[in-house]
């Protein structure tokens, strides 16, 4: 599966795993195993996404073939933080980007809007990625899920999604700004685009059984989050998307190769 969707035309396969006990344990063993598979299959570029790793264990995501290490914050205001990752530190998830990094995987770091927090905290979030050595930031408008708790507290919180992506573009020329589509599908790619992300995450093809996070059926049986319907919608905004050998190029430069 995972060699079909690298051969279609996508340039970084995802692996999310939400944190999920069976591949947390033994030291992540079977996430890692997951990597090496993923690697030897494709040979494409890997962007780990399982939560909070031990020091230890990054220079060996690092062997088995990762090339990205994601683990969002959230938020950077330490209260609201308390209040939407019960129970984990602020600090430990702080420093996975930095662990990361120290082995040789490029970084991505990520807050939420709609879970409470002010412009001011949402300020103080680009500033925090700005200074940071992170090559990839994002944010995302938290989607309600049957039975959880938290609901959004904006009315407009897509607004405030596209306000916080245009400030990450001007205070980071240089880094690489998700535009994803599991929060509005196809619909939001544009805007997303227009206000300055220059990398459509969350591409899930119909009729392969995958699915998506926050939205985990929108617009995939319809064909509209594939390569095919991606390509098109960029071809219209007057855009042309980047080839595998155009990817690898920019994480050279973004390695400072």
């Amino acid at each position: 599966l995972s060699e079909s969707l690298y051969d279609s035309g996508v340039n970084l396969i995802d692996l999310t795993m939400g944190e999920d006990p069976y591949f947390c344990r033994d030291g992540h063993r079977e996430f890692l195993d997951t990597v090496r598979d993923v690697k030897d299959s494709t040979n494409a570029p890997i962007m780990a996404s399982p939560g909070v790793f031990a020091k230890e264990e990054f220079p060996e995501l690092r062997r088995a073939g990762a090339n990205w290490f994601a683990c969002y914050q959230e938020t950077h205001n330490r209260g609201l933080f308390d209040s939407v990752r019960v129970g984990q530190d602020y600090d430990m998830r702080l420093r996975q980007k930095e662990w990361a990094g120290g082995c040789g995987l490029l970084t991505e770091e990520g807050i939420m809007t709609g879970i409470g927090e002010s412009v001011r905290d949402r300020a103080e979030s680009v500033m925090m990625m700005t200074d940071s050595r992170i090559q990839q930031v994002r944010v995302m408008t938290y989607v309600p899920q049957e039975g959880a708790p938290l609901i959004p507290t904006n009315d407009d919180v897509r607004r405030d999604e596209l306000l916080t992506i245009a400030a990450l573009r001007m205070a980071n020329p240089g880094k690489l700004i998700p535009a994803s589509m599991d929060i509005e599908g196809m619909e939001g790619l544009g805007p997303r685009i227009m206000a300055g992300a220059n990398v459509v995450t969350s591409i899930v093809p119909p009729n392969v059984h995958l699915a998506g996070v926050a939205q985990h059926e929108l617009d995939i049986d319809n064909g509209n989050r594939s390569i095919e319907a991606v390509s098109l919608a960029l071809d219209r905004m007057g855009y042309e998307p980047a080839t595998g050998r155009d990817y690898r190029n920019i994480m050279r430069m973004l390695r400072g190769e």
